[in-house]
């Protein structure tokens, strides 16, 4: 049996009379396969043969239900494997063999046990978009159908290149985000935790104090002792809201109609609200310009970058939008009356409609919203700060005050 590869220059005897049954409609990859589009078997059968059996994944084997338990592998650990699958094709190295080798350099343990079953499943005959549609836990339905997207077209090198680009670039603008906001957190619960020591524990000494002294306490002072008083009589109180709040996202993670009404709430929320809908258009933007350019319908892409934008209220208005172009309307009307793009964004998917360039410009607008979500993020910051400091010395301020009033009182008492 002759052994095939994947984007070998030059064809060999043994893939042209492939091509042939191909055309014949004997062979699976069919007559326009492009090399990319073959079967696991016929990227691996060489090398099982010589190699042997492939090794058995680590823990058990079976399909996504049994990963639905384990974490889902990280981007960088995605990133990495688009890389490793775009160096194969046109390497000469056989799809399989190069999958083995990658799961045993993984650190990522989940990612690892799918790509060994990926392999078997290469090896018993099936295509690469086949094996990665079993897994819908651990790939995105966008990175899933990229994949058949570029399969399908015979692109796959380019279709892996871009999108590794693409989820490096979620990951950057993730991170900045996170950078940004990670003072204001930061002083956020440094506010929570000293206001609570000092009300839990300094409080209650002078407490004692005034009680032996005597001394008439002002308004100030009795609000903090009672405010004192109730949370050390029920220390598990703070519990309470936190056990809200977390009861509150699993209830609107599992419920997609109050969902929608959270993730449009979001947007309008001062000084964050902006930052959140260019966050939505962005990933919307970026994801729909790149399956675009992959060759991916273009229903398909509406569907799957209004899933990937992470706001539910802005998947239920891509709705229309997604029964306008099916009913044979172009993309700029319906997408304009869901009034979530702005005028540029707008324009600008006007003009790629008139000039064939959907996929070229978005790409532009994801730059140009990047840099928008950049100076936003200053912005956002540069007002939480300044409110945070100054929220800290108030509450600090208030505590303080109340404590050493009754001092004052006490000194002018000794004095007389």
């Amino acid at each position: 049996m002759t052994t095939e590869v994947l984007s070998r220059p030059t064809m060999r005897p043994g893939q042209r009379a492939g091509r042939r049954l191909g055309e014949a409609g004997l062979c699976p990859g069919g007559a326009g396969s492009a090399p990319g589009r073959l079967s696991g078997r016929a990227a691996s059968s060489g090398t099982s043969r010589r190699e042997g059996p492939a090794p058995k994944a680590p823990g058990p084997a079976a399909g996504a239900a049994r990963f639905g338990w384990s974490r889902r592998a990280k981007d960088t650990d995605l990133v990495a494997l688009c890389q490793h699958l775009s160096a194969l094709y046109g390497s000469g190295i056989a799809l399989a063999e190069g999958l083995r080798t990658f799961a045993t350099e993984t650190g990522s343990k989940a990612l690892q046990r799918v790509i060994f079953q990926m392999v078997a499943d290469l090896e018993a005959g099936r295509s690469l978009s086949e094996s990665f549609e079993k897994y819908p836990d651990q790939f995105s339905a966008y990175f899933r159908a990229s994949i058949r997207a570029g399969e399908t077209s015979g692109t796959m090198g380019a279709t892996l290149d871009r999108l590794a680009r693409q989820l490096e670039k979620h990951q950057e603008m993730a991170q900045r985000v996170r950078n940004a906001f990670a003072y204001p957190v930061v002083l956020t619960v440094v506010i929570v935790c000293v206001v609570t020591f000092l009300v839990t524990y300094v409080v209650p000494v002078f407490a004692q104090v005034y009680d032996r002294i005597g001394v008439t306490l002002p308004l100030a002072t009795r609000m903090l002792l009672a405010l004192s008083k109730f949370l050390s009589a029920n220390p598990w109180l703070p519990v309470v809201p936190i056990g809200l709040g977390l009861g509150a996202v699993v209830y609107v993670r599992r419920k997609p109609s109050a969902r929608v009404i959270v993730d449009r709430w979001k947007i309008r929320l001062p000084l964050v609200g902006r930052l959140w809908q260019r966050m939505v258009l962005y990933r919307f933007v970026r994801t729909f310009g790149e399956m675009m350019a992959a060759g991916v319908p273009v229903l398909e892409c509406l569907n799957l970058a209004g899933k990937v934008s992470g706001n539910a209220a802005f998947d239920r208005a891509l709705e229309t939008v997604r029964a306008d172009v099916e009913r044979g309307m172009g993309l700029t009307e319906p997408i304009r009356r869901t009034g979530w793009f702005p005028a540029s964004l707008v324009q600008v998917i006007a003009s790629g409609e008139q000039s064939g360039r959907v996929a070229a410009l978005l790409e532009r607008a994801g730059d140009m919203l990047e840099r928008e979500i950049d100076l936003v993020m200053k912005r956002c910051v540069s007002r939480l700060e300044p409110l945070l400091t100054v929220g800290m010395a108030a509450a600090v301020g208030f505590i303080l005050l109340a404590v050493y009033l009754p001092m004052f009182d006490v000194m002018q008492h000794v004095g007389k």
